[in-house]
């Protein structure tokens, strides 16, 4: 499945995606980002670089192509603890949130 232009993306679409990781099986850097969102709160685009060994530019073209298909959204605006400066926290839209984050109100 891509997540090209279409906005209708499941959220077993995502759960899917998630086990594809957990098998090992190669995915796109999209989809990488949306399984670890699946399951945490919102993350800036250097703390998702870290977590994936990727570059950063790459992270925000992701995180871009993900905000204009309406798949995640910016969830916050919060002072950085690295450069102290206001950067976007990015997570997934509601309607693609897990049921426990969707109790948690996150």
């Amino acid at each position: 499945m891509s997540f090209g232009k279409s906005k209708k993306v499941s959220y077993t679409s995502i759960l899917s995606y998630r086990e594809l990781i957990k098998n090992g099986q190669g995915v796109t850097e999209s989809k990488r980002v949306l399984a670890y969102l699946l399951d945490k709160e919102p993350h800036t685009s250097r703390k998702l670089s870290t977590i994936f060994k990727i570059e950063r530019t790459n992270i925000t073209r992701t995180l871009s192509d993900l905000l204009r298909d309406e798949i995640v959204e910016v969830s916050f605006i919060e002072k950085c603890p690295i450069t102290k400066r206001p950067v976007q926290h990015y997570g997934l839209i509601e309607k693609f949130k897990s049921p426990e984050q969707k109790k948690e109100g996150n």
